[in-house]
């Protein structure tokens, strides 16, 4: 948020840019009744660098290999199943809170400070399930440590294509895009921002940044800045319903 508080208050000259993230652009912005900034009115959209992917998995002790037969124990044992989140209200909560909604389950909230620690616990079967994005899960699912149960996306992922999108396994509508973007002040000229934008579909296009990004369980996206700024607007709106329709509330 400093970092976004900063480029919001940045002259828009294009000198100074923002690698914006969900989490900080629409998710918080959902989840609190003030920030120091509205996403929609303080940044200038340039354009929406990829998707990280998350995913739901099990610790292998749980002893379920597909999304069906989690939802199923869960049902059978309410309330006794447990899921771990990397903090309240981030969106390793959320996407969980969205998944028990649509699909009236019981699974407790376990909240950490940071992914190690609900890693450690979730490796030694002392929590049942939690949502990370692959790159941190990657090395833990090659061991077969952690059982792969879906993805957030809509579709299967390129990067994960054996694993079904939570949408195909069950939960129909179920879409989380934990996105990454580039954004410039608010009054940015036009001019630079068709500039900018070029330049990053460019990057993107690249073998080199398309390595990296893969690497770390990121989807390159790429496309116009009014395309991102349309979707930004959309992401908004969708984490502001799934937040009220959750219940979550913030620390």
């Amino acid at each position: 948020m400093i970092a976004s508080d900063l480029v919001a208050k940045a002259p828009a000259d294009g000198y100074t840019l923002l690698w914006g993230t969900a989490s900080a652009l629409t998710i918080n912005p959902a989840l609190y009744n003030k920030t120091s900034f509205d996403p929609a009115k303080a940044f200038a959209p340039v354009a929406l660098l990829g998707s990280v992917l998350h995913v739901l998995v099990a610790s292998d002790a749980l002893g379920v290999r597909t999304t069906q037969a989690l939802l199923q124990k869960a049902k059978q044992q309410p309330g006794q199943l447990t899921y771990a989140s990397v903090g309240n209200g981030t969106s390793t909560h959320l996407e969980m809170e969205l998944l028990k909604k649509m699909a009236e389950v019981d699974i407790v909230h376990v909240p950490y400070k940071g992914s190690t620690a609900a890693m450690v616990d979730l490796l030694g079967g002392r929590v049942d399930v939690m949502f990370d994005p692959l790159g941190t899960l990657s090395p833990h699912l090659k061991t077969g440590r952690l059982v792969p149960l879906g993805v957030t996306s809509a579709r299967r992922s390129t990067l994960l294509p054996d694993v079904p999108s939570l949408a195909e396994a069950g939960l129909p509508g179920y879409e989380v895009i934990p996105w990454v973007g580039l954004l410039a002040p608010a009054g940015t000229s036009p001019v630079i921002v068709e500039r900018l934008n070029s330049a990053a579909n460019q990057a993107l296009a690249s073998t080199d940044l398309k390595s990296t990004f893969t690497a770390q369980g990121v989807e390159t996206l790429g496309g116009s800045a009014a395309a991102f700024s349309s979707f930004m607007r959309k992401d908004l709106e969708g984490w502001k319903k799934g937040v009220k329709d959750t219940g979550v509330k913030p620390e």
